[in-house]
């Protein structure tokens, strides 16, 4: 178990460095680029839901406007 950041930072670079070694530097980019993307469209949709639900939880407790 990871007992401080650096620890942690020190691993990602002991696998990229070992990545590195088999793949070509624009595949590494490509593959690090698509994760970067991934990551990113799974935190927007997270949002969205969270979103979404709040605005549902919001209808419920609203009084009625006529």
């Amino acid at each position: 178990m990871l007992k401080e950041p650096s620890e942690y930072f020190k691993l990602n670079g002991q696998l990229l460095g070992a990545l590195r070694m088999l793949w070509r530097n624009e595949q590494l980019q490509s593959i690090m680029m698509t994760c970067i993307i991934l990551h990113n469209m799974i935190v927007e949709d997270e949002y969205e839901d969270l979103d979404a639900e709040s605005d549902d939880d919001d209808d419920d407790n609203c009084p009625m406007h006529i």
